[in-house]
C-alpha cells in the first residue's frame, strides 16, 4: 500500500493540489451555509421570543420560551463566530461526554426527518392515485 508521499512522488503532487482545491471549495460552501444557519437560528429565536410575549397568562411557559430564545441566540452567535473544524471538534467532544444525549438526539432527528419526508410524499401519492382513478373507472365500465 503506497503512502501519501509515495503517491505524490508518482504523479508530481497534482492530485494533492486538486484535493486542496476541492476542500477549499467545500469549506467556502460550508461557511456560506453556516451563515445561513446562524441567520435562521436568529429568526427562530425572535419567533420564540414573540411567542413568549404573547402568552403572559402562562408565566412558566413564557419563562421557558424566553430561555429557549436566549439559547437559540447563543447558538446563532456560536455558529456565526466559530469555524467548521471547531464546531466538529466540539460536537465530537460533546458526543464523547454525553453519548446517551447524542443517541437520543440522533433518534429524535431521524424520526422528525422521516415524518417530514412522509408528509411531503403524501400529497404526491394522493395526486398519483387521483390520476389513476379515472382510468380505473373507465376500465370498470
Amino acid at each position: 500500500m503506497a503512502t501519501t508521499s509515495q503517491a505524490r512522488g508518482r504523479n508530481g503532487g497534482k492530485s494533492h493540489g486538486i484535493l486542496d482545491d476541492v476542500l477549499a471549495m467545500a469549506g467556502s460552501l460550508a461557511n456560506s451555509r453556516k451563515d445561513s444557519a446562524a441567520a435562521k437560528f436568529e429568526t427562530l429565536a425572535e419567533s420564540v421570543r414573540e411567542c413568549s410575549i404573547a402568552m403572559p397568562e402562562i408565566p412558566h411557559l413564557s419563562a421557558y420560551a424566553k430561555a429557549a430564545a436566549d439559547s437559540l441566540d447563543d447558538l446563532a452567535s456560536y455558529v456565526s463566530e466559530s469555524d467548521l473544524p471547531t464546531m466538529l471538534t466540539d460536537a465530537r467532544e460533546f458526543s464523547r461526554r454525553h453519548p446517551m444525549v447524542t443517541l437520543t438526539g440522533t433518534i429524535a432527528a431521524g424520526v422528525i426527518i422521516t415524518q417530514l419526508m412522509q408528509a411531503s410524499a403524501s400529497p404526491q401519492r394522493g395526486a398519483a392515485s387521483r390520476r389513476r382513478s379515472p382510468a380505473r373507472a373507465q376500465a370498470k365500465q
